[in-house]
């Protein structure tokens, strides 16, 4: 009570000091936040130093140079800009036709062709439980593991001219075909090459997705009396469509950028009848027999980059829709 006689009212100071409490305790949680975001960029930094001298660099510098024409020796800041000339000559350019058609058919087939036998193997190695599963496995995959330039040497020497292919089909009295000298077969013996070394890596992808597989889901279709055939089809091959996809966009974006083993071989030939992006490119930018316009090579690689990332991005569109 007041002399007054009124009642003394005392404010609670409780809700005050919880305010403050509360905007101690956010300001901490702000802070360790920024602290713990700061620290994700120091993590990560080793990774973009490597993306921005390896790969973001490069591919600006590619862009930049197939605006203009050089050949390498003037220095890159005297070379002329020649806006889409480039652009122009490459989708007016008959060899760069048949290498972008050379290089979708190579990409698709290979992968069709690696991807099945893959597949096949796997589901043969995972359901018949092989006595020799391993030692299968590791000899499927053993090609993977090969550099591609003494897989592309030691196919070329089998098939040469008088070669131990060669000579075995005359010892069956068979004549001798021209494997890497035909305009028409180059490609297609290419492709097999490919579709040899890959199909184990693609395989391990397959096997280690199958692994996987809830055990129960399994022991249902074979209680049902599920053959193995609809088993392949029916049961294991829906379950793995996130392997499939996987598989799908690495050995297409392989495939687009094939070089080591088609460079090895054929080098191109004959008559550019094993042209790739990536071979066609290095020939006009570096071959004593070509142009010498790393301007124009440049865009070559800049557009088979963009047909790369355009597939990639509407690939993983479409698998994150399923």
């Amino acid at each position: 009570m007041n002399p007054a006689g009124d009642p003394v009212i005392v404010a609670d100071p409780q809700p005050a000091e919880s305010a403050t409490v509360t905007q101690r305790a956010a300001r901490r949680t702000f802070a360790r936040r920024v602290n713990a975001g700061k620290a994700g960029y120091l993590y990560v930094l080793p990774a973009l130093v490597v993306f921005g001298m390896f790969i973001a660099f490069p591919f600006g510098f590619a862009v930049w140079l197939s605006f203009h024409s050089w050949d390498g020796f003037l220095p890159v800041s005297a070379a002329p800009f020649t806006g889409v000339a480039n652009y122009r000559q490459a989708f007016s350019d008959p060899v760069f036709h048949r290498a972008l058609l050379d290089t979708v058919l190579f990409t698709v087939v290979s992968t069709v062709a690696q991807m099945v036998i893959a597949f096949v193997l796997a589901f043969t190695l995972w359901y018949f439980k092989l006595r020799f599963a391993r030692a299968l496995r590791a000899l499927y995959f053993f090609p993977a593991v090969l550099s591609m330039i003494v897989v592309g040497i030691a196919w070329r020497q089998l098939l040469s001219a008088g070669g131990p292919v060669d000579a075995g089909l005359a010892a069956a009295h068979i004549t001798a075909v021209p494997w890497l000298g035909s305009t028409s077969l180059v490609m297609w013996v290419i492709i097999w090459v490919s579709t040899w070394q890959w199909s184990g890596w693609t395989m391990i992808l397959y096997l280690a997705g199958m692994v996987g597989l809830p055990s129960d889901v399994i022991e249902a279709a074979h209680l049902d009396g599920t053959s193995s055939f609809a088993m392949m089809k029916s049961v294991v091959a829906p379950m793995l469509r996130h392997v499939t996809a996987l598989a799908l966009l690495l050995n297409v974006v392989g495939g687009f950028q094939v070089f080591d083993t088609i460079y090895v071989m054929t080098g191109g030939g004959p008559d550019h009848a094993s042209e790739t992006l990536g071979t066609y490119s290095w020939w006009v930018a570096f071959s004593s027999y070509g142009p010498g316009q790393l301007g124009y090579a440049a865009t070559i690689a800049v557009i088979m980059i963009c047909v790369l990332f355009v597939f990639s991005y509407f690939r993983i569109r479409v698998s994150r829709l399923v």
